[in-house]
């Protein structure tokens, strides 16, 4: 006797699934990358701030002769 079992459904499962997995995987390496830069764009924007207050206290201190 012989039986014929319908796999079909059980193939689209595990391809959806795989599919599915490789998708997540995208999507994290994406959101990881694109956090990275964001954040080094930020912290040189805090930098240049201390930067930018130091230089003008140091003309302050040129122009009127005295330290702060």
């Amino acid at each position: 006797m012989m039986q014929f079992v319908d796999i079909s459904k059980s193939i689209l499962y595990d391809m959806e699934k795989a599919q599915n997995s490789v998708l997540s995987m995208i999507n994290a390496c994406v959101s990881h990358e694109m956090r990275n830069p964001l954040n080094s764009v930020i912290a040189q924007n805090i930098q240049k701030k201390e930067i930018y207050s130091e230089l003008n206290k140091l003309i302050l201190e040129l122009k009127h002769g005295y330290i702060y």
